[in-house]
């Protein structure tokens, strides 16, 4: 027997059966402001307006043309940890350094790309921020509407940021063999990933996998951080487990640090993770693995 619909923070729809109590794989642009053209967001010292295609373009472009309510929380929550006086996850007291210092790159950046904005105004010198050129075309707007909320910051002695300098827009399909390849011949790769409300569907676990392992770069530093706003508690689940068959993986609490043992995050609400390879072995392993299948490594 199933138990009664019940609705996710994020305002998702989810049916739990008893038989594995886990929702079914079920999830829905019908969240809070799907249909509106606008939302409103305060970022650091950025007073933002991002624009969203809406829930009618999904169709055409796909799930990239909505804010999902984990993107907005991630960049947050990357904000005040790129400010704390020490983040543990990078280092502690050599944090900031590693993350001015730092290769960064977002994967499914969608219409916002907020997660990369964050990392931004955390302190990163320079975001690469990718999805597909559809979803690329409708960012556009947003990252000169941030450029120019970056600009009435400055005048008023808020922050010293350029944007159009620090983040850049770049096409990646995660299915793109030659792509992947492209990414993992790419000897350095990168430093930190982070992601948000990727882990929506089963059928691209495995191409998300790929894509990850194709840009981390291969030392026990580089992480990917991610974000999970809770569409549906079996789908993730499914990914976490087909995630650390490739990686070490823990759960983060709001301040983007590892969370205490035995401490457990609510499953209706944002959630956050941190996946690290699990030895450098295994991660040139991999990432040769993926240079392989495309053209860069016959150059």
């Amino acid at each position: 027997a199933c138990r009664s619909l019940a609705q996710s923070a994020a305002g998702i729809m989810m049916l739990d059966f008893s038989s594995d109590g886990e929702p079914v794989a079920l999830w829905t642009v019908d969240l809070p402001g799907a249909a509106a053209e606008h939302m409103s967001l305060t970022l650091g010292p950025l007073q933002l307006k991002v624009r969203q295609a809406g829930s009618s373009a999904v169709s055409g472009i796909g799930t990239g043309a909505l804010v999902w309510p984990a993107g907005p929380a991630l960049a947050t929550a990357l904000v005040r940890a790129g400010r704390a006086p020490s983040w543990g996850l990078l280092g502690g007291s050599s944090s900031k350094d590693r993350l001015k210092a730092a290769k960064v790159i977002e994967i499914g950046c969608g219409c916002s790309a907020l997660p990369g904005l964050g990392l931004a105004l955390a302190g990163a010198r320079h975001v690469v921020v990718t999805d597909t050129e559809a979803v690329l075309a409708e960012l556009q707007g947003n990252l000169a509407s941030y450029a120019s909320a970056a600009e009435s910051a400055c005048s008023n002695d808020k922050v010293n940021l350029r944007l159009e300098e620090s983040l850049t827009a770049r096409p990646l399909a995660w299915d793109d063999v030659e792509a992947l390849s492209s990414l993992a011949c790419d000897a350095a790769g990168h430093d930190i990933i982070v992601c948000a409300d990727v882990d929506y569907a089963e059928t691209l676990h495995e191409m998300l996998i790929e894509t990850l392992s194709a840009a981390l770069a291969p030392t026990l530093l580089s992480v990917v951080i991610f974000a999970s706003a809770a569409r549906c508690q079996r789908t993730l689940h499914l990914f976490l487990k087909r995630l650390r068959a490739r990686f070490s993986v823990v759960e983060l609490d709001e301040a983007l640090e590892p969370m205490a043992e035995g401490a457990k995050a609510p499953e209706d609400c944002t959630r956050y993770f941190a996946a690290r390879w699990v030895d450098v072995g295994a991660a040139m392993g991999e990432r040769a693995r993926l240079a392989a299948a495309g053209a860069c490594s016959k150059l």
